[in-house]
């Protein structure tokens, strides 16, 4: 049971007993008054200490944001305080919930336009609540933090004046300006420059986000804005942010070279998040990424097997290692490194990891596609095209895949007519896949044709391109455990 739910219940028994008990010195001794005052007083010393205790035992601090001062003008046209605060705190929301979609869920703090309101139990006979008591307590203890702001017209321009007291009570001034007057905008501009100093590393994330959505849309593969992002979370945090989150953005850092197909920097940067922390177990999926790219399978065997033992839980490093047994039970690549002997059949190994991968995460399509090929070198049929059934109900950007995976076996299974449907409905999905639309067939048909053409491949090219840092001489073995070596001085 965590800790603040057995202070959770350890209140409400307090609580209770201590109504209990009061209400009976009240009807069996009503003329000792200052024997109730004297337990109503012990009553609020165990709640303040109940409250001390549970402020410090984990309880998460979020940030309140106030009401926004609007000039009168702009509250005539309906942007009141509260408008302005609620439009500041949706921006503020749409930026954590955009950085989520990229980056672990456990290293961000929640945003609240409220506090929190985790316990209303009265303290007998006084009117105030336990969370009334919490409430102060974090109040002096500078537990959550406050953004302040207003907007004032500067001219024909608007601007924002606000002010960031982060959980801890470090104070930062910040301002936005719309030189066309829009309160839109403003509060837009507002949002982000607190954001800057609340949690840079949210607004990177955010910024990595929208790049990588543009470029799935086909608008646009830029992450310059990104990285300058991340390159400031390390160059102008906080000592204590720049402690806690650098490794996270050389991790952000690390993900964008794998984007620009740049996996030398990959390598790089996830070198010194692990640097940072030697068990990082998210650098070294992504330093295992860049080699199975450069066609360094056995190295990367080796770090997504040191990812699955350090990070069971992970289901990304499960499903990255079962790709590589399963590029051995496929005989796409022979280990010849004694270190590696297996103690299992490959194709029962890439089996067991994507098993695993699904149990920690049962939406991952991918692993379902991928373990119906594993079922399916097993001989598993029947099997194998119930996991591929079950990566298409997901509707993912693998579909297509998992329906050429079904048309081979019904194809081996001697099942033309349910094999040309499968092929058909590998067609369609490609038509939504996430890659080629911002290219639609009637307005780009060739680029269109050209993206369908890349899927229609059993794998698409590993290197898409060259960069400053790629090497031009083929990559030797000796070369691959270079790239991978980890015991510094």
């Amino acid at each position: 049971m965590k800790l603040s739910q057995i202070f959770k219940q350890g209140v409400r028994f307090v609580a209770t007993a201590g109504g209990v008990f009061v209400r009976a010195v009240q009807s069996g001794f009503r003329g000792l008054g200052y024997l109730q005052k004297g337990l109503v007083a012990i009553g609020v010393i165990a709640a303040v200490g109940i409250g001390l205790v549970y402020t410090s035992s984990g309880l998460r601090s979020v940030t309140i944001i106030e009401p926004i001062a609007t000039p009168s003008d702009l509250v005539a046209s309906g942007f009141t305080a509260s408008t302005s605060q609620s439009r500041f705190s949706e921006d503020m929301l749409s930026m954590i919930n955009s950085a989520s979609s990229v980056m672990p869920t456990e290293i961000h703090d929640t945003l609240e336009e409220e506090g929190t309101k985790d316990l209303h139990l009265e303290v007998p006979g006084t009117g105030m609540s336990v969370q009334d008591v919490v409430t102060a307590i974090k109040d002096i203890t500078r537990r959550d933090g406050h953004i302040t702001a207003e907007i004032v017209w500067d001219g024909g321009a608007l601007r924002l004046f606000g002010r960031v007291v982060r959980p801890g009570g470090e104070a930062y001034l910040f301002d936005a300006y719309s030189q066309r007057g829009d309160v839109d905008e403003v509060i837009s501009r507002g949002a982000r420059a607190a954001m800057q100093i609340y949690s840079p590393y949210i607004l990177a994330s955010s910024v990595f986000d929208q790049a990588q959505k543009e470029c799935e849309e086909g608008t646009s593969c830029q992450y310059t804005d990104a990285a300058n992002e991340f390159e400031k979370v390390l160059k102008n945090g906080s000592p204590k942010d720049q402690e806690k989150l650098a490794m996270w953005a050389n991790l952000g850092l690390s993900k964008i070279a794998e984007n620009n197909l740049d996996y030398l920097t990959e390598i790089e940067r996830a070198r010194q998040a692990i640097r940072i922390d030697r068990k990082f177990s998210w650098a070294r999926y992504n330093w295992g990424i860049a080699l199975e790219n450069m066609g360094c399978d056995k190295e990367a065997l080796e770090k997504y097997q040191r990812v699955a033992v350090d990070r069971d839980f992970f289901a990304a490093g499960h499903n990255a290692l079962g790709r590589e047994y399963l590029k051995i039970a496929s005989h796409e690549y022979i280990p010849t490194d004694s270190s590696l002997r297996l103690h299992a059949q490959p194709a029962e190994l890439a089996q067991r990891e994507f098993e695993s991968a699904i149990r920690h995460d049962p939406r991952y399509a991918e692993a379902y596609v991928n373990l119906g090929e594993a079922l399916e070198l097993q001989g598993k049929h029947t099997e194998a095209l119930d996991k591929l059934r079950a990566a298409i109900a997901l509707d993912d950007e693998y579909t297509s895949k998992a329906y050429k995976e079904v048309a081979k076996i019904e194809t081996r299974l001697r099942e033309p007519e349910r094999a040309a449907t499968a092929l058909e409905e590998a067609m369609i999905s490609e038509k939504r896949h996430p890659q080629c639309r911002g290219n639609s067939e009637s307005a780009d048909a060739d680029a269109w044709r050209s993206c369908l053409a890349d899927l229609s491949k059993d794998e698409l090219p590993k290197f898409g391109r060259h960069t400053v840092n790629w090497p031009t001489a083929h990559f030797e073995t000796a070369d691959c455990r270079r790239y991978a070596i980890e015991n510094w001085p």
